[in-house]
């Protein structure tokens, strides 16, 4: 649809090679990224452009490794990662529908795009933003696990996002060491 508009929030410091990519491939595209690098500038950006009635499409488990803020523990594939608060805080602060979107490879040049609604953009009490936030981001998490079940073979990433907790015995433990 020529009328839709849709922005992308990405963090361009970390990959250059993809912008030069991105613009040498479609100018246009490149011109709507908007770059996370400053988170608040970013997230106003993002408001403005979903009250002008454009999609945002965010990556849901990207966060860069010094945010210390903004960040939920969520249980996947029998431990927990942390994945941001930001692209719920950014749905409820616009009160703008939250559209998940999953495209698993099926095979050759076949992929099943998936789109739902989890939040349809009603407003929130304050007191009960956090809880729900927390319960959206379970839910994502939930999701991606039961993708990452159905098509193990999908899912790569060169950056170490997926960092899974587990509870553990130290190394020294699991290879009959005693700890002092």
């Amino acid at each position: 649809l020529p009328e839709l508009k849709v922005r992308y929030l990405m963090y361009t410091r970390h990959s250059p090679a993809l912008q030069a990519v991105l613009s040498e491939l479609n100018p246009e595209v490149a011109r709507r990224v908007i770059p996370l690098d400053d988170g608040p500038a970013a997230m106003i950006e993002a408001v403005a452009a979903l009250k002008r009635g454009e999609f945002v499409a965010i990556l849901g488990d990207r966060m860069p490794h010094t945010t210390t803020r903004g960040r939920l523990t969520t249980e996947f594939l029998g431990g927990s990662i942390t994945v941001p608060s930001s692209p719920y805080v950014l749905a409820m602060g616009a009160g703008a529908p939250l559209i998940l979107c999953f495209a698993p490879w099926l095979g050759r040049d076949t992929y099943r795009v998936d789109f739902s609604e989890i939040y349809d953009g009603t407003a929130v009490p304050r007191a009960e933003r956090g809880a729900r936030i927390q319960r959206l981001a379970q839910l994502y998490t939930s999701r991606l696990e039961t993708l990452c079940r159905r098509h193990p073979f999908n899912w790569f990433n060169f950056f170490d996002i997926w960092r899974i907790e587990r509870d553990l015995p130290s190394a020294d433990a699991r290879h009959g060491h005693g700890g002092a």
